[in-house]
């Protein structure tokens, strides 16, 4: 589960904000999904969790399990959100 947090830094309020997130390994990306954060207020913040359910994921954690990939040396985030007023 990602948490993903966007902040209104406009004027006006957000009617809507949501995104995708993807997940990387080793550089390599193991999973994507969608987040749903809904509206925002001028000046206000609001937190939504993104879960990651991929074949890619499932094959990367085997392939660890089984020893025949460093699964956990490193691990990055992206979070691209979009939003309309």
């Amino acid at each position: 589960m990602i948490h993903v947090t966007v902040t209104n830094k406009s004027r006006r309020r957000i009617d809507w904000v949501g995104g995708k997130c993807t997940l990387r390994v080793n550089g390599r990306v193991v999973g994507k999904g969608q987040v749903y954060i809904g509206t925002i207020k001028r000046g206000g913040s609001r937190t939504g969790r993104c879960s990651v359910v991929d074949s890619r994921l499932e094959k990367a954690w085997w392939k660890y399990y089984n020893g025949d990939a460093d699964f956990n040396t490193y691990a990055t985030v992206n979070a691209v959100y979009h939003y309309r007023y």
